[in-house]
């Protein structure tokens, strides 16, 4: 066997047939459970959020605005997209507003539109972002691909299987289930699920060329059958709703209807599985402040950013920033030539956003991790 392939040794015998009739219909619980004391005491509540329903091309910067002011009048911080297939983002908020922030964006959702809007919550005793962006895109999440937007985006009948945390676990131990990592190669680095395949790509839009061209041995006349069925995931959901739709068009005639993706991502199952029993490994890097987090969506601490420069990652436990080279809270090289407004500004900056993460992320990845 292939070994780029190949599984966690420990393996139940179990037959793909019995996951067409053993996953249940669709479970938004995960979003209306009581939460406990301890998360009631928190101060802020991160929303990670996405929702498939179509938008008018005429009514979409009303939809942006609309989404602006439910967010400013919320206090929210973080970064909504807004397209012709939905919304994407996280954001976080006071937690007193945080259930008229999911109800504002529930809103924007027609009584027609058969998808209930994802939500992903946890908590945190500061905000875990800096500033508020609300901007119209393209697709939700960007995959580069006519046949994966849009309309087909929208009908849930294109689009993969959904598997709930409970029942994840029997897919990751299925030898018959090839298990895809969607997520882009830095993210992985910081953690996945046993047995799962890291694609190695440096962004979501390489994904459909990567699964092509890595099943094409699959669905060869004389191959073997090695694999009855194809199970996704990423982080809290978006990126399967559209690789698995991808899946379906061009592989359901060698996987059938046995494309599933986890129900709420990495997120959810973290929040719903219990360490003794999950099968994840390592940590899950997340798009704001926190970095990562682990069992329970709670922030970990095992990395931080340099207190000035804001442009590398590194381990807590590592004093010297790799990028100004100064330690603490040391001014970085550029400081000293720097107007009296450019200081204040550098010293009150902690602004760090998803487009300036990725490239830091690859530094660390590259330089760091061998360390």
């Amino acid at each position: 066997m292939n070994t780029f392939f190949h599984h966690s040794s420990c393996l139940l015998p179990q037959s793909s047939s019995i996951y067409s009739n053993s996953i249940s219909p669709i479970d938004d619980s995960f979003q209306s459970k009581e939460v406990s004391k301890e998360e009631d005491e928190k101060t802020y509540q991160i929303l990670a959020v996405y929702g498939l329903f179509s938008i008018p091309d005429e009514v979409l910067e009303h939809s942006r605005q609309k989404l602006s002011n439910a967010c400013k009048s919320t206090n929210a911080l973080g970064t909504l997209i807004v397209t012709k297939e939905g919304i994407n983002g996280t954001v976080c908020t006071p937690h007193e507003h945080a259930a008229s922030l999911m109800q504002e964006l529930r809103s924007l959702q027609g009584k027609e539109c058969n998808h209930t809007m994802k939500f992903n919550v946890s908590y945190s005793s500061k905000p875990v972002f800096d500033r508020l962006r609300i901007r119209r895109k393209a697709e939700v999440v960007t995959m580069g691909l006519e046949s994966c937007c849009g309309a087909s985006l929208v009908d849930s009948s294109e689009r993969g299987t959904y598997v709930n945390p409970e029942q994840w676990n029997n897919l990751l131990l299925d030898n018959s289930i090839l298990v895809v990592d969607t997520r882009n190669d830095y993210e992985i680095h910081l953690g996945t699920f046993q047995g799962a395949v890291n694609p190695k790509i440096t962004s979501f839009s390489e994904f459909p060329d990567w699964l092509m061209k890595t099943t094409t041995s699959l669905t060869e006349p004389n191959e073997k059958r090695r694999y009855s069925g194809i199970a996704m995931f990423c982080t809290g959901g978006i990126r399967c709703e559209k690789s698995t739709t991808f899946c379906k068009k061009a592989l359901q005639s060698y996987f059938g209807d046995n494309i599933y993706h986890l129900d709420g991502g990495i997120l959810r199952y973290l929040k719903e599985i219990p360490l003794e029993k999950s099968l994840w490994v390592g940590e899950c890097f997340v798009f704001d402040h926190r970095i990562s987090v682990t069992h329970g969506v709670k922030e970990t601490g095992t990395y931080k950013w340099c207190v000035h420069c804001k442009k590398r990652l590194s381990r807590a436990h590592e004093s010297l920033c790799s990028f100004c080279h100064r330690t603490g809270q040391a001014a970085p090289p550029h400081y000293n030539s720097a107007t009296v407004e450019e200081k204040q500004q550098l010293d009150s900056s902690t602004t760090i956003q998803k487009d300036d993460i990725e490239e830091e992320v690859l530094y660390y990845v590259r330089h760091l991790q061998s360390k």
